[in-house]
């Protein structure tokens, strides 16, 4: 049983930590990013409609992160998409998109397929 439970924890060791991000709030929306290494520079980048934001935040001593966002527009056709990258290469996603819209999607920097 000893030898099992020393082998669960090396297993769960060696699993990478995929960082999140979360938008919070509605009227000024937040983004929360998690699962960053700890104190290192995370580049977002922004994309709404044909405008490009590029801006640098640093995460905290647990990897963390909170940083208020620019208007982004509102109403039934707001599509936006916000990348975060850190150093090491680690990736993390969100955004809003809708259907129905004339406007075109939003391209995920950084996504590549």
């Amino acid at each position: 049983m000893v030898a099992l439970l020393v082998g669960a924890g090396t297993a769960s060791a060696v699993l990478p930590r995929q960082p999140v991000l979360e938008l919070v709030g509605d009227e000024s929306p937040v983004l929360v990013g998690t699962k960053f290494k700890p104190s290192e520079r995370v580049v977002l980048v922004i994309t709404a409609g044909s405008k490009v934001m590029k801006r640098g935040v640093w995460s905290n001593a647990h990897g963390g992160f909170r940083v208020a966002l620019p208007n982004l527009g509102s109403g039934p056709c707001t599509t936006y998409a916000i990348a975060a990258r850190g150093p090491g290469g680690e990736r993390a996603f969100t955004g809003l998109s809708t259907t129905g819209c004339a406007s075109p999607g939003v391209t995920i920097p950084g996504a590549g397929s």
